[in-house]
């Protein structure tokens, strides 16, 4: 998932599924360990628009760094589990539940202070950007947008859904995926009401290129037109989002950018061969657990003695220690080479 990107659409932040990736201005990029939070590689993340503040939410927690996820210096308190997260207003709003009560909140936080909004019922997604958008399923099927104040845009009592999730907005309304036990649906949502979708098992997206929404549905790419989900033909991609006005598809190799066509195709932006070491951060604790897992991660695909490849489609270097600048003192510099010891066993985020 492309988390930031430069003027150009290029990622500079992309969380992978061994942890995020930053640029390092050269093509290349450098791997952001996981244990700089929880070591949960598989963490989810928001970010702002240039890739500096950076918070990830795993297992409950939220971990907000400042300085591209080099060091995660706030963190939310455990009395409260982080349901989801999104960049806002500057901040970001992060939706949580208080563990012993289980009372619901949308809380404005920026790793210093907090500020309450409430919340118009248990919410399972938040969706931010321009406007804040909340909805979940439980006590009823819910979307909400903030407005000073919490609007119910859509609402109802007798259906049942186990996840409701704002996906994507412009200024005529909200996407929303709803899922039940057996397949989910994408809705339109708008002041007017609700407008169902077709159900599928595996939906990505939506994001809207140039001037139609696009979506993937059980491995198809529609087009939204005329009120209605129109097929263009099946495609090999994993994921559809946009960031910055720029829209990613994922493929096994390669996150694609997409260019606008009748039948859309994708230029490679980013690969996995172009992550590198860890940069130097934190003491010489955090700089051990990061060199290890970079010794596992990195070595298990053979990159730990190379050099990272400086674009997506180009060779990794064949001879060199991989290893991003760093200060003269890093200790971590001989973990790389040295330890294989694995971490410990790591927390997974609920379900």
């Amino acid at each position: 998932e492309v988390l930031a990107v430069d003027d150009g659409g290029a990622p500079t932040l992309v969380r992978t599924n061994i942890g995020l990736a930053a640029a390092n201005g050269d093509g290349t990029y450098a791997y952001v360990c996981p244990s700089r939070w929880d070591e949960n590689e598989r963490a989810l993340a928001a970010a702002s628009e240039d890739g500096r503040e950076v918070l990830v939410h795993s297992t409950g927690v939220a971990f907000l760094s400042r300085d591209a996820g080099c060091g995660f210096d706030s963190r939310t308190d455990e009395a409260l589990y982080v349901v989801d997260a999104a960049r806002w207003d500057g901040a970001f709003a992060i939706a949580t539940e208080v563990v012993e009560s289980g009372e619901t909140a949308v809380t404005r936080w920026d790793g210093d202070a907090s500020a309450s909004l409430g919340a118009p019922g248990d919410v399972d997604g938040l969706l931010g950007g321009d406007a804040l958008f909340a909805a979940g399923h439980a006590p009823r099927a819910f979307v909400g947008r903030w407005d000073g104040a919490w609007t119910e845009l859509f609402g109802s009592d007798d259906e049942t859904w186990s996840r409701v999730v704002p996906r994507a907005a412009d200024a005529d309304g909200v996407w929303v995926l709803a899922r039940d036990a057996d397949a989910a649906e994408l809705w339109r949502v708008t002041t007017a009401g609700r407008a169902r979708g077709p159900r599928h098992d595996v939906v990505h997206g939506p994001a809207r290129l140039a001037d139609r929404w696009l979506a993937i549905f059980d491995g198809v790419l529609h087009a939204f037109e005329g009120g209605a989900w129109e097929a263009l033909g099946a495609v090999d991609w994993t994921c559809l989002h946009a960031v910055g006005g720029h829209v990613y598809a994922c493929t096994l190799p390669y996150m694609l950018e997409l260019s606008d066509a009748p039948m859309p195709t994708g230029e490679p932006v980013f690969a996995m061969t172009q992550i590198g070491a860890p940069r130097a951060c934190g003491d010489v604790e955090m700089a051990r657990a990061c060199g290890r897992e970079w010794s596992h991660f990195g070595g298990e695909s053979g990159w730990t003695d190379t050099q990272p490849a400086r674009s997506p489609t180009a060779p990794r270097g064949e001879s060199g220690c991989s290893a991003a600048p760093a200060r003269a003192d890093a200790p971590w510099l001989g973990w790389l080479l040295l330890s294989a010891t694995w971490i410990r066993a790591r927390r997974r985020r609920r379900d």
